[in-house]
């Protein structure tokens, strides 16, 4: 059974402890490639967050930034920050800001591209979904707007239409808890077209699927 197997049961199983002490024994076992590596940290940080274990998660988090600023590319930094679970869990133990702080680097040092913006989008998804769930709508603002440059830059993208309702999800959120409910009105009535055209058939998307929280399957639309 290779690793992606042995992972895989581990997933299904529920069982995220059994899960971080295979990928730990794997990385001590052989030399991996960068985006293997960068993996296993996903995972493990992921195993702590469904196990709410925030310290343990930042302790790996943290790792994983400091080894992703000096090994990964510019434009798979925001690999690291493109889970909401991961995000809400350091939240547990008062670590949430040290998430926006590693947020930020990668807004500043990735390059905007077509190959990393699936990446990028989850990233902003995972932030903006976050200040929702911990009520900090005041500092939705900035993200949003990140996630409206976004979709700006290419109308053909094949996430378009997740991407926008995600968006405009996320602002009636902040707009509502602003007291702006002409906006909410309107922006209702924008989410509803889009999804009329969802309904009506112009979606026509296909996705491989990648073993989890590995660079592919983060990169990648969700339509």
């Amino acid at each position: 059974m290779n690793i992606a197997q042995a992972f895989q049961e581990t997933v299904v199983q529920g069982d995220h402890q059994g899960m971080i002490d295979l990928l730990k024994k794997y990385e001590q076992s052989s030399k991996l490639s960068v985006n293997e590596r960068g993996w296993v940290y996903w995972n493990v940080s992921d195993g702590y967050a469904l196990l709410r274990e925030p310290e343990l998660l930042y302790a790996n988090h943290r790792a994983f930034f400091e080894w992703g600023k000096e090994n990964l590319t510019p434009e798979q930094l925001h690999w690291i920050v493109s889970n909401s679970t991961q995000a809400l869990s350091l939240s547990l133990g008062n670590y949430f800001n040290y998430w926006i702080d590693w947020y930020h680097y990668a807004c500043d040092h990735a390059p905007k591209l077509d190959t990393n913006r699936g990446v990028r989008f989850e990233s902003h998804r995972a932030l903006g979904g976050s200040l929702w769930v911990l009520e900090r709508y005041s500092e939705m603002d900035s993200v949003l707007e990140n996630m409206n440059q976004l979709i700006q830059e290419d109308d053909k993208w094949s996430n378009i239409f997740f991407a926008r309702i995600t968006y405009n999800k996320q602002r009636l959120t902040r707009l509502y808890h602003a007291g702006d409910f002409a906006g909410v009105e309107a922006l209702v009535n924008e989410t509803m077209d889009w999804i009329d055209v969802i309904n009506n058939g112009a979606l026509r998307i296909s996705r491989k699927d990648e073993v989890v929280g590995s660079w592919e399957d983060i990169n990648v639309s969700r339509n």
